[in-house]
């Protein structure tokens, strides 16, 4: 592993652990239900993500990436709230992982034709943009000046960060506030 790639590694760490503490944060001192407090995150992420698009020129893949997001998100929320909290934690963060890449995946498939980003190295294309641990993605050679993977990284890096971030704090924040209730102290008699 190259140390570029540990470097990229240790960042998304980070930003994941940090829109954890936020979430869990938000979780507790949030005046609104979890669900409310998610859904405000949600619909933030979903007007960055459009601004970004918009500053970029590509406000159509960044609106279908934040909609594809957005329904995988809303079932995590909601599910969470029907299941354990070690199991909606866990499924929350490979629901999350899967929001994600989905994302990617729908912002890649409408930015670019299908020969300049060959589909079958669809799963490729989120450890490329994130980290830059994947250079042959399949495109013809010199179909452009740059390659591939730094085209996504380019043009999807930022979503990405933020969607990472936010996928964080939405786990966090629905998981969060579902604990067991305190058993009843002693002496005390529910009639």
């Amino acid at each position: 592993m190259s140390l570029e790639v540990g470097v990229f590694v240790a960042a998304l760490t980070l930003i994941v652990l940090a829109g954890a503490a936020v979430g869990l944060w938000l979780g507790k001192k949030a005046t609104v239900t979890p669900l409310v407090a998610a859904g405000l995150v949600a619909t933030t992420v979903v007007v960055v993500l459009l601004a970004i698009g918009l500053v970029k020129g590509n406000v159509q893949p960044a609106a279908a990436a934040a909609a594809s997001w957005l329904v995988i998100m809303s079932a995590i929320a909601a599910d969470a709230s029907r299941v354990g909290r070690r199991k909606a934690a866990i499924g929350g963060g490979l629901g999350g992982l899967l929001a994600v890449q989905a994302a990617l995946i729908t912002f890649v498939v409408t930015r670019f034709s299908a020969q300049d980003a060959p589909r079958e190295y669809v799963l490729l294309w989120l450890p490329a943009a994130l980290t830059g641990a994947v250079k042959d993605l399949g495109e013809p050679v010199g179909a452009a000046d740059e390659p591939l993977w730094l085209r996504i990284s380019q043009e999807a890096g930022p979503m990405l960060w933020l969607l990472s971030f936010a996928t964080a704090v939405i786990v966090a924040c629905v998981v969060q506030p579902m604990r067991q209730p305190s058993a009843e102290p002693a002496g005390e008699a529910v009639s």
